[in-house]
């Protein structure tokens, strides 16, 4: 036997529902829409189906929301608002590592990956790529506030190479 749900998420389950009813009576008409041919969209046998999903007896599940967000040409945030807080948090990420970026002075990294390969090539050893990507990473780091001395860099790949390197 299934565990009782929760009040908050039968209520969370019965807004989302009733947001999509409002909106299936909305533009149900002007898309020309039935039950029975969303419900063949969807691959279901019957349009009931599509009532029970509707009248919140059927959750929406993400796959669910989508495609019937699809059907009734509506973003997923107008039946699940949430969604709204998400997107704002990853544009607010998106514009952070945009910003960086921007910021990135591509010589310095350019001249990081660099030494980092030379002195791959000089101990004859090839590191994983992410263990390569945190050691330029790590450079960059060092180095973007120093004087970006070109043999400081090259000392610095070169033991941290040393570190990093599998033991032959």
């Amino acid at each position: 036997m299934p565990a009782p749900r929760s009040k908050t998420v039968k209520k969370k389950q019965q807004a989302r529902a009733d947001r999509l009813r409002t909106i299936w009576e909305r533009k149900k008409g002007d898309l020309g829409l039935l039950q029975k041919d969303v419900a063949k969209r969807l691959g279901w046998k019957t349009q009931g189906a599509v009532g029970h999903v509707l009248s919140g007896a059927t959750p929406l599940t993400i796959d669910l929301l989508l495609q019937m967000c699809e059907i009734l040409k509506v973003p997923p945030a107008s039946i699940v608002p949430e969604l709204a807080e998400l997107q704002k948090y990853d544009d607010k990420i998106r514009e952070t590592a945009t910003s960086q970026i921007r910021n990135v002075d591509l010589g310095l990294l350019g001249n990081c990956i660099k030494t980092v390969e030379d002195a791959e090539r000089a101990q004859s050893t090839e590191l994983p790529e992410h263990t390569k990507n945190k050691l330029v990473e790590f450079l960059y780091a060092e180095l973007a506030g120093s004087n970006k001395n070109p043999q400081a860099v090259q000392e610095m790949a070169h033991r941290l190479l040393a570190i990093a390197a599998p033991s032959a």
